[in-house]
């Protein structure tokens, strides 16, 4: 597995998300360049895609074009 730092500023980028219940099956899963997880904290056992993807996509725009925070 590689670091985030390399996957994230890889081009051209698709982000595949698992679905809550089951994550993608084997075949996609298979295909893909880079497998990630999230780690979880505390009494969060899960995350619903849409937050999953939206975490992994502001990461991203993160990491390639830092956001001014001031």
């Amino acid at each position: 597995m590689r670091t985030t730092e390399k996957w994230m500023r890889q081009c051209p980028l698709a982000l595949v998300i698992g679905n809550e219940g089951k994550g993608m099956g084997r075949l996609v899963r298979d295909k893909c360049d880079f497998l990630i997880h999230l780690p979880m904290v505390g009494h969060v056992t899960s995350l619903n895609a849409s937050v999953a993807a939206s975490l992994l996509m502001y990461e991203v725009l993160r990491k390639r074009s830092p956001i001014d925070e001031g």
